[in-house]
């Protein structure tokens, strides 16, 4: 593997990634190889992310804040607690979405041209190997499953009926399960439904006799609705 899904996502989201220092009354920016990070206190963080905290996280208190800027990406990284502790990803705008954990990804792996503005989630894979950075990606081949650190674009909906804006998530861990069929496990945000961060989620995948690999996933657990996996991509080397 060439990378290891940037520690699996900064070690799925935990505080082990973090290198700024926080001072009273003062804005610490420190500066790695590859990103910038820079500590914003509470009381400057955008509306839009305050607001996904108090209807989302019912019970938890933002305990810090730090933007993360790489070339011409920003995110926010917003440490919550509550009946547990975790950092959730905004985009630039404020925004909680599963593209902008995407987005977030792509910069700490260093892509230099990495999206600012991700299509939806369904698309997103898409959107990777056809793009600027497509070199770095692999080709949509349904023949290879995921592995550790793919990328996964899938449709999602109410009531098993899909939408227009699907739902991406990054592979964290693949177990075998038997001859032709694996689980793959999830890091993601903004489930549609539950507009939550989540580590684990997990997806069987078959391989039929075709040679080709296939999924759907639900978005709950024990859920009678299931939506089709779409296509999936893999950092192949870094930029």
């Amino acid at each position: 593997m060439v990378i290891f899904m940037a520690a699996l996502i900064v070690n799925a989201q935990q505080d082990t990634c973090k290198t700024t220092t926080k001072t009273k009354a003062t804005t610490t920016t420190v500066t790695t190889d590859k990103a910038t990070r820079t500590v914003v206190m509470v009381s400057d963080l955008q509306k839009a992310i305050t607001d996904n905290v108090a209807k989302d996280y019912v019970g938890f208190t933002i305990k810090e804040a730090t933007s993360v800027s790489l070339e011409s990406v920003v995110t926010y990284e917003v440490v919550v607690k509550g009946t547990t502790s975790e950092t959730l990803v905004y985009d630039k705008d404020g925004n909680f979405q599963c593209t902008a954990l995407i987005s977030q990804y792509l910069s700490l792996l260093g892509f230099t041209k990495a999206p600012t503005a991700l299509p939806n989630g369904k698309d997103v894979v898409a959107r990777l190997v056809e793009g600027a950075n497509k070199e770095f990606f692999s080709p949509i081949d349904a023949t290879r499953p995921p592995q550790v650190g793919s990328i996964i674009s899938m449709e999602a909906g109410v009531s098993g009926i899909a939408d227009q804006i699907g739902h991406v998530a990054i592979v964290k861990g693949v177990s075998v399960t038997g001859e032709n069929r694996i689980f793959v496990n999830l890091i993601e945000q903004n489930i549609p439904g539950t507009n939550q961060f989540s580590v684990n989620r997990a997806i069987e995948f078959s391989k039929g006799s075709d040679g080709r690999w296939s999924a759907v996933h639900s978005i709950a657990k024990n859920s009678p609705y299931s939506y089709s996996v779409l296509n999936w991509t893999t950092p192949t080397k870094l930029p």
